[in-house]
């Protein structure tokens, strides 16, 4: 069965709004690592997984630009450390 085009935007925003409840590097971290260790517990759906990681990603730059984003633009990635 063929999901539709905005299933995973869908899901990733989704995530992306559980993440903005975190404020901090860390919290977000904890989160993150918790639903992740949940889907490999579920059989680790790589459209899930991957959604989780755009939108782990996308949260990451908010907190670092301290400024929500619809969609982070592509001059801002080069400024995000890998670890913030």
């Amino acid at each position: 069965m063929l999901k539709s085009p905005n299933a995973h935007s869908s899901l990733r925003e989704t995530y992306l709004l559980k993440f903005r409840k975190c404020s901090t590097t860390e919290t977000l971290d904890r989160v993150f690592e918790r639903i992740l260790d949940k889907l490999n517990d579920e059989g680790g759906d790589m459209n899930k997984i991957t959604s989780l990681n755009g939108a782990y990603d996308h949260r990451r730059a908010e907190i670092y630009m301290k400024k929500n984003y619809d969609k982070i633009p592509a001059s801002m990635w080069h400024l995000i450390p890998d670890e913030i």
